[in-house]
């Protein structure tokens, strides 16, 4: 584990440029994109790179960590419209090449065609995520199974006061969301982590001194190889 601790501007700036290298590299390269405020300086640059031509995106496979159960895709809360507003919409990207989980049916292997899409790309190069305060990834909450794929998930309600400013309250909120599991989020190659705010300094803490542990979703990233820790000076003061 590699931490970098800046102001979110400067991270969002590092990240960019590591997903550069990477595309230069391999411009059709496949990302592994989560949600949450915390992401947004991170998409509104990389949105800003493609807008201006220095960043081509319409070769990149894009894998959506997850998205609300029966919810249209276009509320505005949805994890389609928070993706479309702060990266997709005019940045270059196709269509073709942008996945979400899906959200037709219960069934596990059903769903596990999510990671077998995954596969047939060629795996994940770089995920980047946000973290919760409980220390979930994507929808991942306390107590997900390390060994989970892409799966329904009951929404706890700390994740739902985290986001209820987007449904007009909390008891608005879906009740379940579909997510990559931890075992498809590890499987990537290369992670970047971000949190920022004092909120997320305990969370912060258990990722870097903490058990690896079902409870904190997040503790499981401590075992691999190739993750970078962006945090703000608030979601450090605990380590």
């Amino acid at each position: 584990m590699k931490i970098i601790t800046n102001d979110i501007s400067v991270s969002a700036d590092q990240i960019a440029d590591q997903v550069k290298e990477l595309l230069d590299d391999k411009p059709n390269a496949v990302l592994g994109l989560s949600f949450g405020k915390d992401l947004i300086p991170v998409y509104q640059k990389l949105k800003e790179l493609g807008q201006a031509g220095e960043l081509s995106f319409g070769d990149v496979r894009v894998f959506v960590c997850c998205e609300y159960r029966e919810l249209d895709k276009n509320h505005a809360g949805s994890i389609h419209s928070f993706m479309n507003a702060n990266l997709f919409e005019g940045a270059g990207f196709s269509d073709a090449n942008i996945f979400y989980p899906c959200l037709c049916s219960e069934d596990e292997e059903k769903l596990k065609e999510y990671d077998e899409q995954i596969s047939a790309a060629g795996g994940i190069d770089l995920m980047i995520l946000g973290i919760g305060v409980n220390g979930s990834i994507g929808f991942n909450e306390p107590a997900t199974p390390f060994e989970s794929y892409t799966h329904v998930q009951l929404l706890t309600d700390k994740t739902k006061n985290l986001v209820a400013e987007d449904f007009g309250g909390a008891e608005n909120v879906p009740e379940k969301g579909v997510t990559m599991g931890i075992k498809t989020i590890v499987s990537a190659r290369n992670i970047d982590l971000i949190a920022a705010g004092e909120e997320k300094a305990d969370a912060v803490h258990k990722i870097v001194y903490g058990k690896t542990i079902p409870f904190v979703p997040a503790s499981m990233l401590q075992i691999h190889m190739n993750l970078n820790l962006y945090v703000d000076s608030a979601a450090a003061s605990d380590i």
